[in-house]
């Protein structure tokens, strides 16, 4: 017989692998309305969640830029080609949440 009683050990054994399950399960997020579309030459990939709103927008060929209006009102900046637009915010309670894309000609 070992130090500790075997229906000890069972005991130990089920506290361990309970501690082990509580730390290696995956964490719950909440759902995103994401979606991503091709327009206008360019992919936009907008969105919210219940934490906030977003606008990335990409074009190869085109000066472009990103917007999104949520708790605040956040513009990317003109963005040369081959770059990423990105306007992100924490969401509006009062308001609807948008985003939008522009290219500049």
């Amino acid at each position: 017989m070992g130090i500790i009683a075997t229906p000890v050990k069972k005991v130990l054994a089920a506290i361990a692998l309970s501690a082990t399950a509580l730390t290696a399960a995956p964490v719950a997020t909440v759902p995103a309305a994401a979606t991503v579309v091709d327009v206008r030459g360019g992919t936009w990939d907008y969105g919210s969640s219940i934490w906030g709103v977003w606008s990335r927008y990409y074009h190869k060929e085109e000066w472009h830029s990103a917007t999104v209006w949520g708790r605040d009102w956040v513009y990317s900046g003109c963005k040369k080609p081959f770059t990423t637009a990105r306007a992100s915010s924490a969401r509006s309670w009062n308001h609807t949440n948008e985003a939008y894309y522009n290219n500049h000609y």
